[in-house]
């Protein structure tokens, strides 16, 4: 959701379009226009304040960017 430019662009793609797709099927959106709602609002980054405002209600204490996280 941080977009980096060497982010999986595979994965995101499989995941917009899964988002796309039960946009439309909840009607949140119409038939054919769930894909493009989906980016929108991975581009304008409300996915990903929406993710630190669940992390937040489930304990998390501060923001971390994928990049401070070691891989051990």
């Amino acid at each position: 959701m941080e977009r980096q430019e060497d982010r999986c662009k595979e994965v995101e793609e499989v995941v917009v379009d899964m988002a796309g797709r039960l946009f439309e099927e909840t009607e949140v959106v119409g038939i054919g226009e769930g894909k493009k709602f989906a980016q929108g609002i991975l581009d304008n980054k409300d996915a990903l304040r929406k993710f630190w405002e669940i992390a937040f209600a489930q304990g998390a204490t501060k923001e971390i960017h994928s990049s401070e996280i070691k891989i051990s």
